[in-house]
């Protein structure tokens, strides 16, 4: 009897969240997790492209001039 009450619940459980995300999908919504990093954060971790567009300005000292890598 409370295997089928449980059962019951769950699948009350599930037809509700169903329908929540039906309901959320044509208002664009973000359904996942929300971003764990900021904008500026992202920005930072990228690699300073060649042509210097993205990602953050690297401070070159005298040594690194020298031209080794």
């Amino acid at each position: 009897m409370c295997a089928a009450l449980a059962e019951f619940i769950r699948e009350l459980i599930v037809q509700g969240t169903n329908e929540g995300l039906d309901a959320t999908r044509p208002r664009g919504t973000r359904l996942s997790r929300p971003p764990t990093m900021t904008e500026k954060q992202l920005w930072h971790s990228r690699p300073e492209s060649p042509n210097g567009t993205s990602g953050p300005m690297r401070l070159v000292s005298a040594s690194d001039r020298s031209g080794s890598v």
